[in-house]
């Protein structure tokens, strides 16, 4: 196929736009999606119309590419923005192709096509089509990315919660087992919130904790040392038995903090200087 003659068959193609964004419509109103759509649909018209233009456009991949990549963003952004699931985006995008399909086979029969010219514009149809689902897919991975990324850094806020008691006590309970990345988190947290608070005493619970080992117990030593630093008496409380036989066993040493069997304990050993 000449270029001349490839570019006509785009071009014929692109004048079908109205016919296709019609036969689009009935699809959908047939189809699922729409349920999820509701009264999205309508301010969707745009990318329908641009979808169209960068599957008849002249342009090659690499001009085209560019198009492809804004469009894919905009219609991600779109999607989550109205709370609409991946779903049922690429539902949409399933409906985008069988419709233009159709309306190909319609085109092909029509101009009376070869079946070498056929394929080649589906070729070129195809190239595009897959990179379009490709930058989707890319963006829409992108944003889950950075949303999980911003739940665990909330999760972690969460789990490190400095609560004030009295005037300058306030209570840090530990949940759960501490790896690099919580410990590291907790470490700046604690001194930081610490500061804010004007703090003179902080119990640390350890309650909510499963098991305790050197590696743990190291970091623990050190945001203990750091608040002592700072001007910050720590108290452990929390001491159950089983973790109580595991420091001994280990050797591990918290010279630095009175320990108690429960947070009652603790607080009512340091209550007298909330009162001064």
């Amino acid at each position: 196929m000449s270029d001349h003659h490839y570019s006509k068959q785009l071009i014929s193609l692109h004048t079908q736009a109205d016919n296709w964004r019609d036969q689009l419509v009935h699809t959908l109103r047939e189809k699922s999606p729409t349920k999820s759509l509701g009264d999205d649909l309508p301010s969707l018209e745009p990318y329908h119309k641009q979808w169209f233009d960068m599957m008849t456009s002249e342009e090659n991949l690499t001009n085209n590419h560019a198009t492809i990549q804004k469009w894919a963003k905009q219609i991600v952004d779109f999607f989550i923005n109205h709370r609409i699931s991946s779903q049922t985006l690429f539902a949409l995008l399933r409906a985008y192709r069988e419709t233009f399909q159709h309306l190909f086979e319609t085109h092909v029969s029509i101009e009376d096509l070869t079946v070498r010219d056929a394929f080649t514009i589906v070729h070129h149809l195809s190239t595009r089509t897959e990179l379009l689902v490709e930058q989707v897919s890319a963006h829409y991975i992108s944003f889950q990315v950075h949303a999980l990324e911003l739940t665990r850094k909330e999760m972690h806020a969460l789990s490190i919660p400095l609560v004030p008691v009295w005037e300058n006590i306030a209570v840090l309970p530990i949940i759960g087992d501490l790896d690099d990345e919580r410990s590291q988190h907790l470490h700046s947290q604690t001194l930081e919130r610490a500061t804010e608070l004007n703090l003179s005493y902080i119990v640390i619970d350890l309650s909510g904790i499963n098991s305790i080992n050197t590696w743990f117990a190291q970091h623990l030593s050190n945001l203990i040392n750091a608040l002592k630093l700072i001007g910050i008496t720590v108290t452990l409380s929390g001491m159950r038995p089983e973790l109580s036989q595991t420091i001994v066993r280990l050797g591990i040493k918290f010279k630095d903090a009175t320990t108690y069997l429960t947070l009652e304990q603790a607080l009512y050993s340091i209550r007298p200087f909330a009162e001064k």
